[in-house]
């Protein structure tokens, strides 16, 4: 049955990309996608990364500059996760940043949570991750919820 549900949110996908408008290569907007939840995960180790905060801060700003909202968990419609794993070496920290916006999804009376979009960037050699945190927060979320239709 697992199988099936994948076969079928692939083919879900698909039908959905190729009946979305031209000018938008998403099938999903801003007010589906609203209000977001960012989450921010700290998989990073040896003081690779300490503005954690800041940069959760710096996403809402960029989000609500791009008329999205975004609340706590709770009363999430979607989740724009924040993740940075690494770990500090003899010549510098090493790791990645990844982002993701996951959602609900149903197909034939069946719910899940999903990847819809994701995005990771290695980094390395660095004392910290947080200027490449804080870049590749403005980055990602700037071309991704930056081009989504607002409906």
């Amino acid at each position: 049955m697992f199988r099936s549900f994948l076969a079928a949110l692939t083919s879900f996908a698909a039908v959905a990309t190729s009946a979305s408008a031209d000018n938008h290569p998403f099938p999903f907007h801003i007010a589906g996608l609203s209000p977001v939840w960012v989450q921010v995960t700290d998989n990073a180790k040896d003081g690779c990364w300490t503005n954690i905060g800041e940069v959760k801060t710096y996403a809402v700003d960029q989000l609500s500059l791009l008329g999205v909202e975004t609340v706590d968990n709770a009363k999430a419609n979607s989740v724009y996760r924040i993740i940075v794993n690494g770990s500090r070496r003899v010549d510098g920290c090493y790791g990645t940043i990844t982002f993701q916006v996951n959602d609900w999804v149903s197909w034939h009376d069946n719910r899940a949570f999903v990847i819809l979009h994701t995005a990771s960037w290695s980094v390395a050699g660095y004392d910290k991750f947080n200027d490449d945190a804080l870049n590749f927060t403005k980055e990602y979320t700037n071309e991704f919820f930056g081009i989504l239709p607002k409906e």
